[in-house]
């Protein structure tokens, strides 16, 4: 039986990647991947967890905040501070380990292969099926029907609103972005928070979107022991 699996911020962690799919039993012949976004950044394995999804047949890919600063640097040549010291220091790292400060960033030093540009440039900013509702952040002005343009990736404020009531007339609305407190995955009102702080020392979460059965991997800090993260 098919199942509909909901994947959180992974943040260069293809190592948790593949323990969640193993405790989760994932079959990627039957199964279905959505994935909420933040692929990049933290961990030193991004291109491998991009592998990972990629290879994955039935998935949707929601892109995050993250992952728009990896897409900027690729299709603009554009590597801000604050994404450097965010985690894309070690993004940019693992494809050229010789780039040492982000002023040298540029694009003649990428090594990007062509298929990770598309992995991106093909993801949407939310997807809707069943009366379930999936995006990286929020829905920006989460009171109306979901608004073209708004900041899917960077929304925190459906976040906060959940805490006292339901957003919009979904069933369920899951999100990543802003980590919880708790490594669990958090549920207020109708929205599942999915991240547990994998770019830091949490772990990597993924749920079944209709039983809401959920699987975690070990300690991101664990898998990596000789690495900071972001």
């Amino acid at each position: 039986m098919s199942r509909l699996l909901v994947l959180g911020d992974i943040h260069g962690a293809a190592r948790a990647v593949e323990q969640v799919f193993e405790r989760a039993n994932f079959d990627p012949s039957s199964d279905r991947l959505i994935f909420l976004g933040d692929i990049c950044d933290g961990w030193s394995e991004t291109p491998r967890a991009i592998d990972l999804i990629d290879a994955i047949p039935n998935k949707i890919i929601i892109i995050g905040n993250h992952d728009e600063w990896f897409k900027e640097w690729i299709d603009y040549d554009v590597c801000v501070p604050e994404w450097w010291n965010q985690g894309g220091k070690s993004t940019i790292q693992a494809y050229d380990p010789h780039i040492e400060n982000f002023m040298l960033a540029r694009r003649e030093s990428h090594v990007v292969p062509e298929h990770h540009n598309e992995f991106f440039a093909e993801a949407a900013l939310y997807h809707v099926e069943d009366n379930m509702a999936f995006t990286h952040g929020g829905f920006g002005s989460y009171q109306a029907d979901i608004p073209p343009g708004a900041g899917y990736s960077w929304d925190r404020m459906m976040w906060m609103a959940a805490q006292t009531e339901n957003i919009l007339d979904f069933d369920r609305i899951f999100i990543g972005h802003t980590p919880t407190e708790s490594q669990e995955p958090v549920k207020r009102h109708n929205v599942w928070n999915l991240d547990q702080g994998v770019g830091w020392n949490g772990k990597l979460t993924i749920m079944d979107a209709y039983t809401e059965e959920y699987w975690q991997s070990d300690l991101v800090t664990n898998l990596y022991p000789s690495e900071c993260g972001r």
